[in-house]
C-alpha cells in the first residue's frame, strides 16, 4: 500500500515537471524520512531497514518510536557506519522529537547527511537491537 503525504505529492509533481525540489523558492533540499515498520521491541516502530537511494546534499532522518512503558523505553542509542565517507552523521545528530500534547509515545530521530557519491552501510543500535540501512548516494 502506498501512502503519499501532501509534501510527497508536491515533490512528485515538481519532479514530473522536470524541476528539482531546490527549484521551489524557499526550499533548501530534501529530507528523506523512510516509513516506519515494526521494530524488534514489541510496540515500537523503526524507519524501515532496507537499501535506499539518496542524492548528495540530502538529509536522512531515521525515526524510532516507542511507547512510554517499562521495557520499551530505550536506555542507549548509537550509530555505527562503514568507513565509506558517503554518509556522515549530521551536525543535528540524534534528537528526541517532541510533539506538544502527544502523550504515551516518544520518538528518537537519527539525522544523517549524504556527503559524497558512493555506497555506505549505517547501523542504528538501540539497546541490544541493530537495524541496518544501505545508502547509495548519487
Amino acid at each position: 500500500m502506498l501512502v503519499f503525504t501532501r509534501v510527497a505529492i508536491g515533490l512528485l509533481a515538481v519532479e514530473m515537471l522536470g524541476l528539482s525540489a531546490s527549484a521551489v523558492d524557499g526550499v533548501k533540499g530534501i529530507v528523506v524520512r523512510p516509513k516506519q515498520v515494526a521494530a524488534k521491541v514489541q510496540g515500537c516502530t523503526i524507519a524501515e531497514p532496507k537499501p535506499y537511494g539518496v542524492k548528495v546534499g540530502d538529509v536522512i532522518e531515521l525515526d524510532y518510536t516507542y511507547p512510554i512503558v517499562p521495557g520499551a523505553i530505550p536506555q542507549k542509542v548509537s550509530i555505527k557506519q562503514t568507513p565509506g565517507g558517503a554518509i556522515d552523521v549530521s551536525p543535528i545528530g540524534v534528537r528526541m522529537i517532541e510533539v506538544p500534547m502527544m502523550v504515551g509515545a516518544s520518538t528518537i530521530a537519527f539525522f544523517l547527511d549524504a556527503k559524497e557519491v558512493g555506497k555506505e552501510t549505517v547501523t542504528i543500535v538501540i539497546d541490544d537491537s541493530q537495524y541496518e540501512y544501505i545508502f547509495t548516494v548519487k
